[in-house]
């Protein structure tokens, strides 16, 4: 099932989680709930929000880095308020492998339980 969620190194050591298949999340809960699902359940002190800031860079990808401690300060949410506003988010850059694996496995067990709920 790994296809879906797949898990891609990138330069520098980096590991990136994407969702190729499925649109952009859009809406500002969303992107509040993914950063707390990076932070909160996956332990995570960094990740990077990678990005595509539109039809004016090309298609590339960029990568926004982001620390728990900014994240835990933000109570109101300004940074994903910020990224919805900015940018389509298009998957999460981890430093080490073994958090890209525990983010894949979380997204599989949610899409899973989805589904079978449908």
């Amino acid at each position: 099932m790994s296809n879906l969620f797949p898990i891609t190194p990138v330069q520098n050591n980096k590991f990136l989680v994407s969702w190729p298949k499925w649109q952009n999340i859009k809406h500002f809960d969303t992107k509040k709930r993914l950063l707390a699902v990076l932070f909160a359940d996956i332990g995570s002190d960094e990740v990077g929000i990678a990005i595509m800031a539109g039809v004016l860079s090309g298609g590339e990808i960029d990568v926004m880095w982001i620390n728990s401690t900014t994240w835990a300060q933000d109570v109101n949410g300004e940074y994903a308020r910020y990224l919805e506003d900015m940018y389509d988010i298009k998957g999460v850059a981890f430093n080490r492998e073994d958090e890209a694996i525990k983010f894949q496995d979380y997204l599989e067990k949610k899409y899973i339980w989805k589904t079978l709920q449908l």
